[in-house]
């Protein structure tokens, strides 16, 4: 008897129009994910009538399919996953030959907006989301090892063998295997947000270890969508802004070393941030990069570790947006267009287009 085994499962994403219409997924459609958690759950509606000891019958209720998506951040191959959350793409610059700069703002809604995800379930069929929109985003690195990336992700239903099957499967390709973000190739710059443009060595910061976080608040409502034939179920509409997002940025440093940020955070200093990793060069081309910047971040929280060894100093920040962009913060270097949102990605990778088209 067959059997499906973690190393033959294999997921792809392709970007859909029509919510609860799935897309097969094909060439360059692949994406490398570690073991994640997206599920569909539904509860069942017993029936509690009097007039019986137990319940002899149960209605399936509502579709929930819900959960995350985990993997390593790569240069080239997590475009999708990033435009999907932020929202601005756009037509990529050329950067030299062969390499191209992808430029991901935060866009204030994702509406039209979302994928098909299909998952092949080794040989013995594939499932999939017909509709996946993504929710949050997580990126965090911790020294000596690569960066990781986590999606929350709200569909409409699992499928088995719908329009994504083994045949169909077939055609997925994809773009890159290698190549992953590696925390000891990154520069993490910091300084006043009123100062001069961040510079290295100057502004250079060495934290152990950091976390981003991008969280949309979506919802989507029940009623115009169901799944089913006898037993019809309820799966949601395209979920909608249902409040403001969050932006949240942690930097753990291994030694607490003064009172700096401790003084920062009882005068409500604001500073700005950027943290630009550099990974092999693109054959005939430049230098595979991710960029992240954030032009107005508020301390949180300074909370000095008490230990036996060293005391180490973790820093939480509120990322803002600004009405003008700080000095130097523009993306590529010499553009006129600023970083004003809370967050700004850019990719330099091999990927030729727009990933929301």
């Amino acid at each position: 008897m067959s059997s499906a085994t973690g190393q033959e499962i294999k997921y792809a994403i392709n970007k859909a129009a029509t919510w609860n219409t799935a897309v097969a997924c094909g060439a360059n459609d692949g994406i490398m994910l570690l073991p994640s958690n997206l599920s569909r759950t539904a509860a069942i509606e017993v029936d509690d009538s009097l007039g019986s000891g137990y319940s002899q019958d149960g209605t399936p209720g509502a579709i929930k399919c819900e959960g995350s998506l985990t993997g390593y951040l790569r240069y080239d191959g997590c475009d999708e996953i990033l435009s999907g959350i932020m929202g601005y793409a756009g037509t990529p610059v050329v950067n030299t030959v062969n390499g191209w700069d992808h430029t991901y703002d935060f866009k204030d809604s994702l509406d039209t907006i979302f994928w098909t995800l299909a998952k092949k379930m080794g040989a013995l069929y594939v499932r999939e989301v017909p509709s996946l929109k993504f929710v949050s985003l997580t990126l965090k690195g911790d020294a000596g090892k690569p960066l990781e990336l986590t999606a929350t992700v709200q569909g409409s239903n699992w499928v088995e063998d719908g329009v994504n099957t083994s045949t169909t499967f077939a055609n997925v390709t994809f773009r890159e295997t290698a190549n992953r973000v590696a925390f000891p190739q990154g520069v993490f710059r910091l300084n006043a947000q009123a100062g001069a443009a961040l510079a290295s060595p100057t502004d250079d910061i060495h934290p152990t270890g950091f976390s981003l976080s991008i969280t949309r608040k979506l919802s989507g409502e029940y009623g115009t969508f169901s799944a089913g034939t006898t037993n019809k179920q309820d799966i949601i509409d395209e979920p909608q802004n249902n409040g403001q997002p969050e932006f949240k940025l942690t930097l753990t440093f291994p030694r607490h070393s003064g009172k700096t940020y401790l003084t920062a955070l009882n005068a409500d200093t604001r500073y700005k941030f950027d943290a630009t990793f550099t990974g092999a060069t693109i054959t005939s081309g430049p230098a595979r990069k991710f960029l992240i910047q954030c032009p107005n971040l508020q301390l949180s929280t300074v909370n000095p570790q008490d230990a036996q060894g060293n005391i180490t100093e973790p820093l939480e920040f509120v990322l803002l947006g600004v009405g003008t962009a700080p000095t130097g913060m523009t993306t590529p270097a010499g553009s006129t267009v600023g970083v004003t949102r809370p967050v700004r990605i850019t990719v330099t990778n091999k990927l030729a287009t727009d990933p929301l088209v």
